[in-house]
Protein backbone atom coordinates (compact mmCIF):
# COMPACT_ATOMS: atom_id res chain seq x y z
CA UNK A 1 0.00 0.00 0.00
CA UNK A 2 2.97 2.16 -0.81
CA UNK A 3 1.29 4.41 -3.50
CA UNK A 4 -1.71 4.62 -1.34
CA UNK A 5 -2.53 8.50 -0.96
CA UNK A 6 -6.30 8.94 -0.28
CA UNK A 7 -9.15 7.44 1.65
CA UNK A 8 -12.89 8.30 0.16
CA UNK A 9 -16.00 7.22 -1.44
CA UNK A 10 -14.09 4.41 -2.96
CA UNK A 11 -13.15 2.90 0.14
CA UNK A 12 -16.29 3.33 1.91
CA UNK A 13 -17.87 1.81 -1.29
CA UNK A 14 -21.47 3.42 -0.73
CA UNK A 15 -24.48 2.65 -2.57
CA UNK A 16 -28.16 4.03 -1.78
CA UNK A 17 -28.99 0.52 -0.98
CA UNK A 18 -26.68 -0.02 2.05
CA UNK A 19 -27.86 0.85 5.34
CA UNK A 20 -24.41 1.09 7.29
CA UNK A 21 -20.83 1.23 5.54
CA UNK A 22 -18.96 -1.98 7.49
CA UNK A 23 -21.76 -2.79 9.09
CA UNK A 24 -19.71 -5.94 11.15
CA UNK A 25 -15.83 -4.26 11.59
CA UNK A 26 -14.68 -4.39 14.43
CA UNK A 27 -11.24 -3.92 14.02
CA UNK A 28 -9.26 -1.32 11.93
CA UNK A 29 -5.71 -1.07 10.93
CA UNK A 30 -3.51 0.99 8.73
CA UNK A 31 0.24 0.51 8.73
CA UNK A 32 2.90 1.80 6.81
CA UNK A 33 0.98 3.78 4.37
CA UNK A 34 3.95 6.47 3.79
CA UNK A 35 1.95 8.27 1.12
CA UNK A 36 -1.24 8.46 2.61
CA UNK A 37 -1.87 11.69 3.10
CA UNK A 38 -6.01 12.08 3.28
CA UNK A 39 -8.54 10.04 5.05
CA UNK A 40 -12.32 11.05 4.51
CA UNK A 41 -15.19 11.54 6.09
CA UNK A 42 -17.75 9.35 4.61
CA UNK A 43 -19.98 11.47 2.32
CA UNK A 44 -23.23 9.53 2.67
CA UNK A 45 -22.87 9.71 6.80
CA UNK A 46 -25.75 11.70 7.02
CA UNK A 47 -28.02 9.04 5.94
CA UNK A 48 -26.26 5.61 6.33
CA UNK A 49 -24.02 4.93 9.61
CA UNK A 50 -20.38 4.44 9.07
CA UNK A 51 -18.22 1.67 11.30
CA UNK A 52 -21.12 1.30 13.55
CA UNK A 53 -19.69 -0.95 15.40
CA UNK A 54 -15.74 -0.38 15.15
CA UNK A 55 -14.31 -1.27 18.68
CA UNK A 56 -10.49 -0.92 18.10
CA UNK A 57 -8.60 1.28 15.19
CA UNK A 58 -4.59 1.52 14.70
CA UNK A 59 -2.70 3.96 13.25
CA UNK A 60 0.99 2.89 12.71
CA UNK A 61 3.93 4.62 10.79
CA UNK A 62 1.18 7.45 9.01
CA UNK A 63 4.07 10.21 8.35
CA UNK A 64 2.13 12.07 5.83
CA UNK A 65 -1.36 11.58 7.11
CA UNK A 66 -2.96 15.04 7.60
CA UNK A 67 -7.10 14.39 8.78
CA UNK A 68 -8.87 11.29 9.36
CA UNK A 69 -12.81 10.99 9.89
CA UNK A 70 -14.04 11.83 13.37
CA UNK A 71 -17.87 9.31 13.67
CA UNK A 72 -16.34 6.41 15.37
CA UNK A 73 -19.53 5.76 18.23
CA UNK A 74 -18.21 2.11 19.48
CA UNK A 75 -14.76 3.06 19.58
CA UNK A 76 -12.82 1.03 22.73
CA UNK A 77 -9.13 1.04 22.28
CA UNK A 78 -7.18 3.39 20.06
CA UNK A 79 -3.71 2.74 19.04
CA UNK A 80 -1.59 5.82 17.06
CA UNK A 81 2.34 5.25 16.82
CA UNK A 82 4.41 7.57 14.89
CA UNK A 83 2.14 10.10 13.21
CA UNK A 84 4.33 13.66 11.98
CA UNK A 85 0.76 15.61 12.19
CA UNK A 86 -1.95 16.27 15.10
CA UNK A 87 -4.87 17.05 13.29
CA UNK A 88 -5.43 13.50 12.59
CA UNK A 89 -5.57 13.02 16.64
CA UNK A 90 -7.65 15.22 17.29
CA UNK A 91 -10.26 14.54 14.27
CA UNK A 92 -10.62 11.30 15.57
CA UNK A 93 -11.00 12.19 19.41
CA UNK A 94 -13.25 14.79 18.81
CA UNK A 95 -16.51 13.10 19.19
CA UNK A 96 -15.08 10.02 21.41
CA UNK A 97 -16.85 8.95 24.89
CA UNK A 98 -16.50 5.63 24.36
CA UNK A 99 -12.80 4.89 24.91
CA UNK A 100 -11.46 2.74 27.24
CA UNK A 101 -7.56 2.10 26.20
CA UNK A 102 -5.51 4.57 24.50
CA UNK A 103 -1.80 4.15 23.12
CA UNK A 104 -0.28 6.95 21.90
CA UNK A 105 3.31 7.48 20.29
CA UNK A 106 5.54 9.39 18.83
CA UNK A 107 3.29 12.32 17.35
CA UNK A 108 6.04 15.16 16.76
CA UNK A 109 3.95 17.97 16.37
CA UNK A 110 1.80 16.81 19.77
CA UNK A 111 1.61 19.64 22.84
CA UNK A 112 -0.37 18.46 25.02
CA UNK A 113 -3.60 15.58 24.82
CA UNK A 114 -6.37 16.17 22.59
CA UNK A 115 -9.07 19.41 24.60
CA UNK A 116 -11.38 16.67 26.19
CA UNK A 117 -9.68 13.57 26.17
CA UNK A 118 -9.91 12.95 29.59
CA UNK A 119 -13.14 14.67 30.28
CA UNK A 120 -15.17 12.70 27.64
CA UNK A 121 -14.06 9.31 28.16
CA UNK A 122 -14.54 8.44 31.83
CA UNK A 123 -14.30 4.69 31.39
CA UNK A 124 -10.46 4.45 30.06
CA UNK A 125 -8.75 2.50 32.45
CA UNK A 126 -5.25 2.24 30.06
CA UNK A 127 -3.57 5.43 29.27
CA UNK A 128 -0.14 4.82 27.47
CA UNK A 129 1.53 7.68 25.92
CA UNK A 130 5.17 8.79 24.95
CA UNK A 131 7.64 9.90 22.65
CA UNK A 132 6.38 13.49 22.51
CA UNK A 133 9.47 15.47 22.06
CA UNK A 134 7.23 18.90 22.85
CA UNK A 135 4.80 17.92 25.16
CA UNK A 136 5.15 19.66 28.21
CA UNK A 137 2.36 18.61 30.52
CA UNK A 138 -0.76 16.72 31.27
CA UNK A 139 -4.34 17.55 31.89
CA UNK A 140 -4.54 18.55 35.53
CA UNK A 141 -6.97 16.50 38.13
CA UNK A 142 -6.36 13.04 36.29
CA UNK A 143 -7.84 11.69 39.26
CA UNK A 144 -11.37 13.34 38.71
CA UNK A 145 -11.58 12.79 34.82
CA UNK A 146 -10.36 9.44 34.94
CA UNK A 147 -11.71 7.60 37.71
CA UNK A 148 -11.87 4.35 36.42
CA UNK A 149 -7.57 4.69 35.08
CA UNK A 150 -6.43 1.16 36.18
CA UNK A 151 -2.44 1.61 34.60
CA UNK A 152 -0.58 4.72 33.25
CA UNK A 153 2.61 4.77 31.56
CA UNK A 154 4.52 7.91 30.72
CA UNK A 155 7.12 6.90 28.68
CA UNK A 156 9.76 9.62 26.53
CA UNK A 157 9.05 12.71 27.37
CA UNK A 158 12.30 14.88 27.29
CA UNK A 159 10.12 18.25 28.67
CA UNK A 160 8.04 16.66 31.44
CA UNK A 161 8.97 18.44 34.29
CA UNK A 162 5.50 17.34 36.45
CA UNK A 163 3.35 15.26 36.84
CA UNK A 164 -0.13 16.48 38.20
CA UNK A 165 -1.35 13.82 40.25
CA UNK A 166 -2.17 15.85 43.36
CA UNK A 167 -4.60 13.56 44.75
CA UNK A 168 -5.18 9.57 44.72
CA UNK A 169 -6.63 8.10 41.31
CA UNK A 170 -8.50 5.18 43.31
CA UNK A 171 -8.18 2.42 40.84
CA UNK A 172 -4.97 2.96 39.72
CA UNK A 173 -2.71 -0.09 39.86
CA UNK A 174 0.44 0.67 37.72
CA UNK A 175 2.34 3.41 37.12
CA UNK A 176 5.32 3.60 34.97
CA UNK A 177 7.37 6.67 34.07
CA UNK A 178 10.34 5.95 31.45
CA UNK A 179 12.90 8.56 30.13
CA UNK A 180 11.79 11.89 31.29
CA UNK A 181 14.67 13.96 31.46
CA UNK A 182 13.52 16.95 33.40
CA UNK A 183 11.40 15.17 35.89
CA UNK A 184 12.83 15.83 39.29
CA UNK A 185 10.03 14.46 41.61
CA UNK A 186 7.30 12.15 41.85
CA UNK A 187 4.04 12.80 41.71
CA UNK A 188 2.64 14.25 45.75
CA UNK A 189 -0.78 12.52 44.81
CA UNK A 190 0.71 8.90 44.90
CA UNK A 191 0.18 8.37 48.77
CA UNK A 192 -3.07 8.32 48.03
CA UNK A 193 -3.45 6.32 45.68
CA UNK A 194 -4.23 3.22 47.24
CA UNK A 195 -4.91 0.68 44.79
CA UNK A 196 -1.37 1.38 43.80
CA UNK A 197 0.73 -2.71 43.50
CA UNK A 198 3.13 -1.43 40.61
CA UNK A 199 5.61 1.33 40.79
CA UNK A 200 8.12 1.34 37.42
CA UNK A 201 10.95 4.51 37.63
CA UNK A 202 13.78 4.47 34.73
CA UNK A 203 16.01 6.56 33.25
CA UNK A 204 15.22 10.00 34.91
CA UNK A 205 18.53 11.66 35.64
CA UNK A 206 16.81 14.52 37.01
CA UNK A 207 15.12 12.37 39.62
CA UNK A 208 17.24 13.05 43.26
CA UNK A 209 14.81 11.73 45.59
CA UNK A 210 11.97 9.20 46.65
CA UNK A 211 10.13 10.28 49.76
CA UNK A 212 9.03 6.50 50.65
CA UNK A 213 7.18 8.24 53.82
CA UNK A 214 5.71 11.00 52.36
CA UNK A 215 4.76 9.09 48.76
CA UNK A 216 4.63 5.80 48.32
CA UNK A 217 1.01 4.01 49.44
CA UNK A 218 1.26 0.58 51.55
CA UNK A 219 -0.61 -1.08 48.96
CA UNK A 220 2.61 -1.18 46.60
CA UNK A 221 3.57 -4.70 45.80
CA UNK A 222 6.41 -3.98 42.92
CA UNK A 223 9.18 -1.03 43.14
CA UNK A 224 11.56 -0.99 40.51
CA UNK A 225 13.92 1.93 40.14
CA UNK A 226 16.62 1.78 36.99
CA UNK A 227 18.93 4.30 35.61
CA UNK A 228 18.42 7.44 37.92
CA UNK A 229 21.95 8.63 38.19
CA UNK A 230 21.04 11.49 39.98
CA UNK A 231 19.41 9.73 43.22
CA UNK A 232 20.92 9.90 46.05
CA UNK A 233 18.07 9.86 48.47
CA UNK A 234 15.61 7.26 48.89
CA UNK A 235 13.02 7.99 51.52
CA UNK A 236 14.18 11.80 52.07
CA UNK A 237 17.24 9.95 53.96
CA UNK A 238 18.74 6.77 53.83
CA UNK A 239 18.49 6.39 57.31
CA UNK A 240 14.97 6.44 56.55
CA UNK A 241 14.90 2.57 54.38
CA UNK A 242 14.28 1.14 57.51
CA UNK A 243 10.27 2.29 57.18
CA UNK A 244 9.87 -0.10 53.92
CA UNK A 245 8.74 -2.11 57.22
CA UNK A 246 5.47 -0.19 56.20
CA UNK A 247 5.15 -2.02 53.13
CA UNK A 248 4.56 -5.46 54.15
CA UNK A 249 2.84 -6.25 50.69
CA UNK A 250 5.59 -5.25 49.21
CA UNK A 251 6.36 -8.40 47.00
CA UNK A 252 9.35 -7.33 44.19
CA UNK A 253 11.93 -4.50 44.96
CA UNK A 254 14.15 -3.82 42.12
CA UNK A 255 16.58 -1.06 42.56
CA UNK A 256 19.24 -0.71 39.51
CA UNK A 257 21.83 2.25 39.20
CA UNK A 258 21.75 3.38 42.52
CA UNK A 259 24.82 5.62 43.08
CA UNK A 260 25.78 6.90 47.03
CA UNK A 261 28.25 10.08 46.65
CA UNK A 262 26.80 12.35 49.60
CA UNK A 263 25.53 9.99 52.19
CA UNK A 264 27.91 8.91 55.43
CA UNK A 265 29.50 5.99 55.61
CA UNK A 266 27.01 4.87 58.28
CA UNK A 267 24.06 5.06 56.31
CA UNK A 268 25.30 2.76 53.43
CA UNK A 269 23.18 -0.28 54.33
CA UNK A 270 19.52 -1.42 53.13
CA UNK A 271 17.21 -2.40 55.39
CA UNK A 272 14.42 -4.55 54.61
CA UNK A 273 12.98 -5.24 58.26
CA UNK A 274 9.54 -6.11 58.33
CA UNK A 275 8.98 -7.24 54.42
CA UNK A 276 7.66 -10.23 54.74
CA UNK A 277 5.60 -10.65 52.02
CA UNK A 278 8.92 -9.67 49.56
CA UNK A 279 9.16 -12.82 47.34
CA UNK A 280 11.61 -10.67 44.99
CA UNK A 281 14.47 -8.67 45.32
CA UNK A 282 16.97 -7.09 42.72
CA UNK A 283 20.02 -4.52 43.38
CA UNK A 284 21.95 -4.14 40.35
CA UNK A 285 24.72 -1.44 39.89
CA UNK A 286 24.38 0.29 43.30
CA UNK A 287 27.68 1.81 43.78
CA UNK A 288 28.09 2.67 47.61
CA UNK A 289 26.33 0.09 49.73
CA UNK A 290 28.67 -1.83 51.91
CA UNK A 291 26.68 -4.05 54.15
CA UNK A 292 23.17 -4.46 52.77
CA UNK A 293 20.58 -6.45 53.79
CA UNK A 294 20.14 -6.18 57.20
CA UNK A 295 16.57 -7.76 58.38
CA UNK A 296 16.59 -9.99 55.40
CA UNK A 297 16.30 -13.11 57.64
CA UNK A 298 12.78 -11.51 57.95
CA UNK A 299 12.05 -11.81 54.42
CA UNK A 300 10.60 -15.84 54.76
CA UNK A 301 8.76 -15.30 51.76
CA UNK A 302 11.83 -14.44 49.33
CA UNK A 303 12.22 -16.44 46.21
CA UNK A 304 14.72 -14.63 43.61
CA UNK A 305 17.56 -12.79 45.60
CA UNK A 306 19.91 -11.46 42.97
CA UNK A 307 22.71 -8.69 43.74
CA UNK A 308 24.60 -7.61 40.66
CA UNK A 309 27.59 -5.29 40.12
CA UNK A 310 28.03 -3.87 43.53
CA UNK A 311 31.66 -3.21 43.69
CA UNK A 312 31.35 -1.90 46.94
CA UNK A 313 29.64 -4.09 48.22
CA UNK A 314 31.99 -6.53 51.16
CA UNK A 315 29.42 -8.19 53.66
CA UNK A 316 26.44 -9.95 53.70
CA UNK A 317 24.56 -10.60 57.05
CA UNK A 318 25.78 -13.44 58.93
CA UNK A 319 22.34 -15.39 59.40
CA UNK A 320 20.69 -12.94 57.07
CA UNK A 321 20.09 -16.40 54.32
CA UNK A 322 19.23 -19.32 56.76
CA UNK A 323 15.75 -18.56 57.91
CA UNK A 324 15.12 -18.13 53.64
CA UNK A 325 13.13 -21.41 53.63
CA UNK A 326 11.83 -20.14 50.14
CA UNK A 327 14.39 -19.21 48.76
CA UNK A 328 14.57 -20.56 44.96
CA UNK A 329 17.13 -18.69 42.91
CA UNK A 330 20.48 -16.67 44.37
CA UNK A 331 22.83 -14.84 42.44
CA UNK A 332 25.70 -12.82 43.46
CA UNK A 333 27.73 -11.35 40.60
CA UNK A 334 30.34 -8.54 39.76
CA UNK A 335 30.48 -8.17 43.65
CA UNK A 336 34.63 -7.63 43.35
CA UNK A 337 35.03 -7.10 47.29
CA UNK A 338 32.83 -9.24 48.92
CA UNK A 339 34.47 -11.40 50.81
CA UNK A 340 32.18 -14.37 51.97
CA UNK A 341 28.73 -15.60 51.36
CA UNK A 342 26.81 -16.44 54.15
CA UNK A 343 26.07 -20.18 55.54
CA UNK A 344 23.03 -22.17 53.00
CA UNK A 345 22.23 -24.28 55.79
CA UNK A 346 18.03 -25.05 55.71
CA UNK A 347 18.13 -23.32 51.59
CA UNK A 348 16.61 -27.12 51.06
CA UNK A 349 14.14 -24.90 48.44
CA UNK A 350 16.92 -23.64 46.53
CA UNK A 351 17.01 -24.19 42.83
CA UNK A 352 19.65 -22.50 41.37
CA UNK A 353 23.40 -21.01 43.11
CA UNK A 354 25.27 -18.25 40.61
CA UNK A 355 28.12 -16.88 41.71
CA UNK A 356 30.15 -14.35 39.11
CA UNK A 357 33.19 -12.04 39.43
CA UNK A 358 33.53 -11.88 42.65
CA UNK A 359 37.20 -11.74 43.08
CA UNK A 360 36.87 -11.39 47.00
CA UNK A 361 36.17 -15.06 47.39
CA UNK A 362 38.10 -17.49 48.95
CA UNK A 363 35.56 -20.37 49.36
CA UNK A 364 32.10 -21.40 48.16
CA UNK A 365 29.75 -20.72 51.63
CA UNK A 366 29.38 -23.27 53.73
CA UNK A 367 25.64 -25.62 54.24
CA UNK A 368 26.08 -26.45 50.25
CA UNK A 369 25.29 -30.08 51.10
CA UNK A 370 21.59 -29.15 52.79
CA UNK A 371 20.46 -27.37 49.12
CA UNK A 372 18.49 -30.56 48.35
CA UNK A 373 16.67 -29.22 45.69
CA UNK A 374 19.62 -27.34 44.15
CA UNK A 375 19.08 -27.94 40.21
CA UNK A 376 21.81 -25.66 38.75
CA UNK A 377 25.23 -24.76 40.00
CA UNK A 378 27.68 -22.26 38.34
CA UNK A 379 30.84 -20.81 39.81
CA UNK A 380 32.49 -17.92 37.18
CA UNK A 381 35.55 -15.68 37.55
CA UNK A 382 35.94 -15.96 41.10
CA UNK A 383 40.16 -15.96 40.80
CA UNK A 384 40.99 -16.21 44.62
CA UNK A 385 38.57 -19.28 45.39
CA UNK A 386 40.63 -22.00 46.35
CA UNK A 387 38.65 -24.78 47.43
CA UNK A 388 35.67 -26.40 46.96
CA UNK A 389 36.53 -28.95 48.72
CA UNK A 390 32.68 -30.03 49.74
CA UNK A 391 30.70 -33.44 49.59
CA UNK A 392 27.52 -32.82 47.93
CA UNK A 393 26.50 -36.37 47.40
CA UNK A 394 22.93 -35.35 48.93
CA UNK A 395 22.63 -32.76 46.06
CA UNK A 396 20.15 -35.30 43.85
CA UNK A 397 18.53 -32.96 42.14
CA UNK A 398 21.87 -31.46 40.36
CA UNK A 399 21.46 -31.64 36.77
CA UNK A 400 23.86 -28.47 35.80
CA UNK A 401 27.38 -27.72 37.37
CA UNK A 402 29.47 -24.90 35.49
CA UNK A 403 32.46 -23.93 37.22
CA UNK A 404 34.49 -21.31 34.80
CA UNK A 405 37.59 -19.23 35.41
CA UNK A 406 38.77 -20.21 38.83
CA UNK A 407 42.47 -20.09 38.21
CA UNK A 408 43.63 -20.88 42.03
CA UNK A 409 41.29 -23.68 42.34
CA UNK A 410 43.10 -27.01 42.42
CA UNK A 411 40.47 -29.44 43.90
CA UNK A 412 36.94 -30.44 43.14
CA UNK A 413 33.66 -30.72 44.45
CA UNK A 414 33.71 -34.59 46.25
CA UNK A 415 30.76 -36.85 45.80
CA UNK A 416 30.28 -35.75 42.00
CA UNK A 417 29.98 -39.69 41.15
CA UNK A 418 26.79 -40.17 43.24
CA UNK A 419 25.08 -37.32 41.40
CA UNK A 420 22.59 -39.41 39.37
CA UNK A 421 20.57 -36.64 37.87
CA UNK A 422 23.79 -34.60 36.11
CA UNK A 423 23.46 -33.78 33.04
CA UNK A 424 25.64 -31.06 32.24
CA UNK A 425 29.18 -30.48 33.11
CA UNK A 426 31.11 -27.52 32.27
CA UNK A 427 34.45 -27.00 33.55
CA UNK A 428 37.05 -24.42 32.43
CA UNK A 429 40.90 -22.91 33.46
CA UNK A 430 41.73 -24.28 36.78
CA UNK A 431 44.83 -23.13 38.33
CA UNK A 432 47.55 -23.08 35.77
CA UNK A 433 50.08 -25.09 37.82
CA UNK A 434 48.35 -28.42 37.74
CA UNK A 435 50.12 -30.84 35.01
CA UNK A 436 47.07 -32.89 34.69
CA UNK A 437 43.54 -32.79 34.92
CA UNK A 438 41.47 -32.13 38.10
CA UNK A 439 40.63 -36.04 39.44
CA UNK A 440 36.85 -36.66 39.43
CA UNK A 441 35.21 -40.18 39.89
CA UNK A 442 32.22 -40.02 36.69
CA UNK A 443 28.80 -39.46 37.57
CA UNK A 444 26.41 -42.27 35.40
CA UNK A 445 24.11 -39.79 33.40
CA UNK A 446 26.49 -37.22 32.18
CA UNK A 447 25.20 -36.21 28.56
CA UNK A 448 26.99 -33.25 27.68
CA UNK A 449 30.58 -31.88 29.01
CA UNK A 450 32.11 -28.65 27.66
CA UNK A 451 36.12 -28.67 29.08
CA UNK A 452 38.04 -25.67 28.40
CA UNK A 453 42.39 -26.77 28.94
CA UNK A 454 45.39 -24.93 30.37
CA UNK A 455 48.90 -24.86 28.52
CA UNK A 456 50.66 -27.34 30.74
CA UNK A 457 47.96 -30.34 29.55
CA UNK A 458 49.41 -32.39 27.41
CA UNK A 459 46.31 -35.34 27.15
CA UNK A 460 42.77 -34.96 27.47
CA UNK A 461 40.82 -36.33 30.80
CA UNK A 462 40.91 -40.24 31.42
CA UNK A 463 37.67 -39.99 33.32
CA UNK A 464 35.70 -38.86 30.10
CA UNK A 465 36.12 -42.84 28.64
CA UNK A 466 33.95 -43.51 31.72
CA UNK A 467 30.98 -41.15 30.88
CA UNK A 468 28.78 -44.27 29.11
CA UNK A 469 25.82 -41.90 28.39
CA UNK A 470 27.66 -38.89 26.88
CA UNK A 471 25.92 -37.40 23.86
CA UNK A 472 27.31 -33.91 23.26
CA UNK A 473 31.53 -33.15 24.06
CA UNK A 474 33.06 -30.07 23.38
CA UNK A 475 37.17 -29.43 24.24
CA UNK A 476 38.76 -26.22 24.05
CA UNK A 477 42.42 -24.97 24.23
CA UNK A 478 43.97 -28.13 24.72
CA UNK A 479 47.36 -26.62 23.47
CA UNK A 480 49.58 -29.76 23.94
CA UNK A 481 47.31 -32.41 23.14
CA UNK A 482 48.45 -33.54 19.37
CA UNK A 483 46.49 -36.53 18.85
CA UNK A 484 43.15 -37.72 20.40
CA UNK A 485 42.71 -40.70 22.76
CA UNK A 486 42.00 -44.24 20.92
CA UNK A 487 38.90 -44.82 23.62
CA UNK A 488 37.35 -41.75 22.30
CA UNK A 489 35.82 -43.93 19.46
CA UNK A 490 34.44 -45.95 21.74
CA UNK A 491 31.54 -43.59 22.72
CA UNK A 492 28.08 -45.09 21.18
CA UNK A 493 25.93 -42.51 22.06
CA UNK A 494 27.93 -39.43 21.25
CA UNK A 495 26.18 -37.75 18.59
CA UNK A 496 28.51 -34.59 18.87
CA UNK A 497 32.22 -33.90 18.98
CA UNK A 498 33.53 -30.05 19.14
CA UNK A 499 37.22 -29.30 18.69
CA UNK A 500 38.18 -25.32 19.11
CA UNK A 501 41.51 -23.76 19.65
CA UNK A 502 43.61 -27.13 20.13
CA UNK A 503 46.69 -25.00 18.26
CA UNK A 504 48.62 -28.62 18.00
CA UNK A 505 46.09 -31.50 17.45
CA UNK A 506 47.42 -33.61 14.21
CA UNK A 507 45.37 -36.52 14.50
CA UNK A 508 41.72 -37.25 14.28
CA UNK A 509 41.79 -41.03 13.98
CA UNK A 510 39.31 -42.23 16.55
CA UNK A 511 36.66 -39.87 15.00
CA UNK A 512 36.27 -42.26 11.98
CA UNK A 513 35.30 -45.06 14.14
CA UNK A 514 32.43 -42.81 15.63
CA UNK A 515 29.52 -44.29 13.90
CA UNK A 516 27.25 -42.72 15.46
CA UNK A 517 28.86 -38.85 15.75
CA UNK A 518 26.26 -36.56 14.16
CA UNK A 519 27.83 -33.51 14.08
CA UNK A 520 31.47 -32.65 14.32
CA UNK A 521 32.83 -29.18 14.32
CA UNK A 522 36.09 -28.35 14.57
Amino acid sequence: MDKLKCLGDEFYGYNQTRAALFPTLKTLGFVSCHALIEWKEATAMSTVAVFPRIEELSLNSLMQLKNAPSHFPYLRKLNIHVLDNVMPIENICSQLTTLTSLYMQGIKELTSLPVGMAEKNRNLWSLIIGHFENLTHLPDGLQHKLPLLDELFILSFPNLELIPITEGVPCLLELNIKDCKKLSSLPSGLKYCTSLQMLSISCCPNLTSIPILQVLPPSLLMLEVEFCGALTSLAGGLECLTTLQQFTSLRKLFIYDYELESINSSLEELSLLGCTSLCDLNIRNCKGFTSIFSGLKSCTSLNSLCVNTCPDLMHLPIDGLQTLVSLEELRICYCPNLEAVPSLNNLTSLRELHICSCGGLTSIPSGLASCTSLTNLSLDSCPNLVSIAEDVSRLQSLTRLQIFDCGKLQCLLTGLQFLTRLEHLTIREFSEKLDCFLDFEAPPRVQKIRLWGWPKLKSLPQQIQHFTSLTSLFIISFNQVETLPKWLGNFTSLTFLGIQRCENLMYLRPIKAMQCLDNYKS
